[in-house]
């Protein structure tokens, strides 16, 4: 095994673990959303706190690591145009992981710490912590077309297609949030 088959396996199976875990932590906050059970959206946070030093940060680390590294042993460059959307993807999800989804996450134990996990603020920034991470995760998945289809300048539509996912998405995202919140049903008591 050449070292160049090597890094591309670690950033191949360093992607695999921090899409995963995205993918799955996110599945996990939709089951817990929809039984409506505060309980259950704890657990899945304490969950995901738990994760983030020692699966995701690691893994994203890793990830960068491994790639910047198959650039210089590779046939790369930081000039080529595929390259450079795989860097500003992997910035811009630490930079809303780090800048937004960690603060409003802490915001969000003090708003159930102070109105209660049932309360509309409480759904508000749930909502908006949901909204935020699923957008970030989607714009992780792109990055994953953007480096197996290597669009270069020459290649404006593949381009085009995924920016044109990413804004959808992003519109979606706000428009999700300008929705009015329905109100919470409560939830029935496990005997």
């Amino acid at each position: 095994m050449t070292s160049y088959e090597f890094l591309v396996l670690l950033h191949i199976i360093t992607v695999i673990v921090w899409l995963g875990a995205g993918f799955t932590m996110d599945l996990l906050f939709l089951r817990a959303e929809r039984t409506g059970n505060p309980a259950d959206l704890g657990k899945t946070g304490e969950f995901q706190e738990w994760l983030v030093p020692r699966l995701f940060i690691p893994s994203g680390v890793l990830t960068l690591l491994s790639g910047v590294l198959l650039v210089f042993d590779g046939p790369w460059s930081f000039g080529d145009v595929w390259i450079l959307i795989g860097l500003v993807g992997w910035v811009a999800a630490w930079g809303v992981g780090f800048l937004v989804i960690r603060p409003q996450a802490e915001k969000m134990k003090e708003i159930v710490m102070q109105h209660g996990p049932m309360s509309p603020e409480a759904h508000r920034q749930a909502r908006l912590l949901a909204v935020v991470s699923r957008v970030q995760l989607l714009s992780l998945f792109l990055v994953v077309a953007d480096m197996v289809l290597r669009p270069t300048s020459d290649d404006p539509w593949t381009l085009v297609v995924l920016a044109a996912i990413l804004v959808a998405a992003s519109a979606i995202g706000v428009w999700t949030m300008r929705k009015p919140l329905r109100e919470a049903a409560p939830v029935a008591e496990s005997r």
